[in-house]
């Protein structure tokens, strides 16, 4: 599953979870870990780009 979907579906849909993993058929606690590692992931790949400290 690409984590991008994942963070479209969460911060441009305004899923919330419970819709996310209604749709993509997993139970909530999968939906919620891999947002959680999409985010941090995300975090990271910010931060080598702008060389500082990003908070998302």
């Amino acid at each position: 599953m690409s984590t991008l979907l994942l963070i479209i579906l969460r911060e441009y849909q305004e899923l919330t979870y419970e819709e996310i993993a209604e749709i993509l058929d997993w139970k909530l606690s999968r939906v919620k870990t891999n947002l959680h590692r999409a985010k941090l992931a995300l975090k990271q790949s910010l931060n080598k780009s702008v060389g500082e400290s990003y908070e998302l």
